[in-house]
């Protein structure tokens, strides 16, 4: 097309827009490889973030390549810490705030042996 195209500011139509874009496998790609290391944690962990996670367990969890300190730091994108006092002792845990729920939901694959380990951690966690 050798015309060129007058936009006004009012005209939206031709601008790019990236959430029209159907789900692909490269777009899967794309979004996976932008994800951060703590954005990985949450999601390989989403089970037990979401009903919520003892401080120094998820901690235990929590990858090499992220120190202690910056782990305490960045874990706070996703999740919210919530104290609670349980038969005379305070206990901390991370639970994925709401607004991240439905985000990281998507990147999460159930696999049988998944939802198996998941049932099993749900059960522990919830007694």
């Amino acid at each position: 097309h050798l015309d060129p195209v007058h936009l006004d500011q009012d005209d939206r139509r031709y601008l790019f827009d990236a959430k029209i874009i159907p789900m692909t496998e490269a777009k899967k790609e794309i979004i996976e490889v932008s994800l951060t290391d703590i954005d990985r944690f949450c999601i390989q962990c989403f089970k037990q973030l979401k009903v919520g996670w003892l401080c120094d367990e998820a901690l235990r969890y929590c990858p090499d390549s992220i120190k202690t300190a910056n782990f305490r730091l960045q874990i706070h994108k996703n999740c919210e810490t919530i104290c609670q006092h349980v038969m005379k002792k305070n206990i901390r845990l991370y639970k994925i705030k709401e607004d991240k729920i439905a985000e990281l939901e998507q990147y999460v694959e159930d696999d049988d042996n998944q939802v198996i380990i998941n049932e099993i951690n749900d059960e522990h966690y919830n007694t």
